[in-house]
């Protein structure tokens, strides 16, 4: 005779040996085998608050007879001290018992609790459950009897954001926790996918669980402006992904399943193409390269004015030999990104002048264009500012610098020279601050002429502070603390009411050529006024 069973010394296998709650079931087979027709069976005992019941299968085998019977113990109630045990057939010669004595049965530990293993975010490409446990969630303080707890499958396939084997599904369980299981292979696109734990009879178990699959970013290294005749090497780049860049034509070459590889089933790869969609006429391509997954480059001549619109895809490069069964390439993702340059005219260095205040600009100045420098002496902002200066020095000027194309303002193409007289009575260290969009003071390059005028170098145009500084050992300037939040926005940003923003692309070139208009002095920063 044969008795086996499951794990009969507890439902934690790490606890102790008489760990049963009321509501655990365990089974025990017993096997007898005789050379005689078997007419009696098992004799079944237990405790008050234990409950045994068999069911019989005889199997006849080579002129021999063989019982098995399959024997549940249920935990109906508390107690102390209990019991179970399974005699064998007292007919054979040899008489077996099985038992388990002074056992503790008690109530559960409290209601069956969810917690989901799978990560909350993900991004393209990634494996998120392991290829040795498969676990979606654990499920805590169940009873110790096989219970598949499920989840909502469907709603999630349907999402379309993961690639799984739906024949696997269900859950398993050891002692008092069971888990629920899925072969979830790879993210395929981005989304959202909510997760929900069901009990084995099929209600909501715990709260919903959101999984959410990261947007990949296509990086471009496209300006928003360049020059007629500019050639330009243009590149982009599939970020915010888990993908290691590779070959499209091998990527094309892999099939949907890998019998002996978890993690290369499903396999992902994307491929590059850059469509233009207005302005084709504008650009002369040559030398494009999309033979890698995450990556593409090429040659763009520009060769008329206007503006080139183009479409950046990333494609789903479909594997070999999908299944039928398999839908998880139906709806293949791609990512999409709509980039506009716009071919300008490249702008020469002039110099404007007002002649009633005496300011001037030198560098990349649109045509037509006029400077203007308007001085603030009261007002909100001119508080605020006096406020923040007044930390670090008692004398300034702060001015509205701007250029006007008739009576609309416009930026600088490239980083200008400005120069303008020195005020009355500054004749200790000048600073000069461009006042920022966030209240903060940036301290400019800038030169004191010998002609009584000040110069500084700048990008774009908007409010600055003239510093004069009593102090003219000091080498550099303490920069004033920041104007304080409730005063106005002190300095437009380059794309907003002083114009478009500056060609970034010529920014360095005109760099250059300002810095040699200041005589190379600007890199000095500042220096005491001339005496």
């Amino acid at each position: 005779m044969q008795i086996s069973s499951g794990d009969l010394d507890g439902p934690d296998p790490d606890g102790p040996t008489d760990g049963f709650w009321v509501g655990d079931r365990v089974t025990v087979t017993v096997a007898i085998e005789d050379s005689q027709e078997i007419s009696e069976r098992p004799v079944l005992e237990s405790s008050d608050n234990i409950v045994l019941a068999a069911q019989d299968q005889v199997f006849s085998a080579g002129g021999r007879y063989r019982l098995e019977e399959t024997i549940t113990v249920d935990f109906k109630a508390a107690g102390t001290n209990s019991y179970f045990r399974i005699v064998a057939d007292k007919g054979l010669a040899t008489e077996k018992v099985y038992e388990k004595t002074g056992l503790n049965v008690t109530a559960p530990a409290g209601e069956p609790t969810v917690e989901y293993t799978i990560p909350s975010h993900l991004k393209i490409g990634q494996a998120p459950v392991s290829d040795s446990k498969f676990e979606i969630a654990k499920i805590q303080n169940t009873p110790y009897t096989y219970q598949v707890y499920g989840y909502n499958a469907d709603e999630i396939a349907q999402t379309g954001i993961f690639s799984y084997h739906h024949d696997w599904g269900g859950g398993s369980g050891k002692g008092h926790t069971s888990y629920i299981l899925e072969s979830i292979t790879r993210t395929l696109r981005p989304g959202t996918a909510v997760f929900q734990a069901k009990t084995p009879g099929g209600d909501k178990l715990g709260a919903p669980y959101t999984v959410t699959v990261e947007e990949p970013v296509i990086e471009t290294n496209a300006p928003q402006k360049i020059k007629l005749g500019s050639v330009f090497h243009f590149t982009t780049k599939l970020e915010n992904t888990v993908l290691s860049n590779e070959k499209v034509e091998d990527a094309k070459k892999k099939s949907a399943y890998a019998d002996d590889d978890f993690v290369g089933s499903h396999p992902l790869a994307f491929a590059p193409k850059v469509e233009i969609l207005e302005g084709a006429e504008l650009v002369t391509r040559s030398g494009g390269d999309y033979s890698n997954t995450l990556s593409s480059s090429e040659t763009w001549s520009f060769t008329g004015l206007g503006t080139v619109k183009l479409k950046v895809q990333y494609a789903t490069v479909l594997p070999q030999n999908i299944p039928e069964h398999c839908d998880c390439y139906s709806n293949p993702y791609t990512a999409e990104k709509i980039i506009e340059i716009e071919v300008t005219k490249e702008t020469p260095i002039t110099t404007v002048t007002n002649p009633d205040s005496g300011i001037s600009a030198t560098g990349p100045i649109p045509a037509g264009c006029t400077v203007a420098a308007d001085e603030l002496t009261e007002g909100e902002l001119y508080d605020a500012v006096k406020a923040s200066v007044n930390t670090v020095s008692d004398q300034f000027q702060l001015l509205d610098i701007c250029l006007l194309d008739g009576d609309q303002t416009v930026q600088p193409d490239g980083s200008i020279v400005v120069t303008l007289p020195v005020p009355d009575g500054f004749d200790g260290l000048l600073g000069v601050f461009r006042l920022e969009e966030d209240g903060t003071f940036t301290l400019l390059d800038s030169i004191d002429n010998e002609d009584g005028t000040l110069s500084f170098l700048t990008e774009h145009l908007s409010y600055y502070v003239i510093v004069n500084f009593d102090d003219s050992s000091s080498e550099e300037p303490p920069v004033p603390d920041q104007v304080t939040p409730s005063a106005p926005d002190p300095a437009p940003s380059p794309d907003s009411s002083h114009g478009d923003s500056p060609n970034t692309g010529d920014a360095g070139i005109i760099g250059v050529a300002a810095l040699a208009l200041l005589g190379g002095a600007a890199v000095l920063t500042l220096r005491k006024r001339a005496q």
